[in-house]
């Protein structure tokens, strides 16, 4: 027959990854940012509301965060980071990539954090809405 490819076309492994430890001095990782699984399986929300749903036990305290919810955004007050989500992306695909990734925005202190972005000015110059 002649037949002629559509593509390009995309393909995943279909295995699952974990990070060894989804948790550091405080902070628990839990759904996609502790694992990735094939898209096609439909489980991604599922398995974040499971790992919060077993996390919630042993929670005591909830704390506002100024810039808590980077590198989403957090209306009204500022904007999703779409230059770090890029960051954030590439490094997803990279075991170790991943765990450096970890180690520089994830297990920092808050203060790290901004510091590793520039700062909080910065990000308020550039993300708030």
């Amino acid at each position: 027959a002649d037949t002629e490819a559509a593509g390009p076309l995309a393909a995943f492994e279909g295995a699952d990854s974990w990070v060894d430890r989804p948790y550091r001095a405080g902070v628990a990782l839990v759904g996609d940012a502790a694992a990735t699984s094939d898209p096609s399986w439909g489980c991604g929300l599922s398995l974040t509301l499971r790992d919060v749903r077993i996390l919630r036990t042993l929670v005591s305290g909830v704390v506002e965060a100024p810039w808590g919810a980077h590198f989403t955004g957090c209306a009204p007050d500022y904007r999703a980071d779409l230059t770090h989500v890029q960051e954030y992306l590439a490094a997803a695909r990279d075991r170790t990539t991943w765990h450096d990734y970890l180690e520089r925005y994830v297990y920092a202190s808050d203060q790290d954090y901004l510091r590793t972005l520039g700062s909080e000015r910065m990000l308020g110059e550039r993300l708030r809405v």
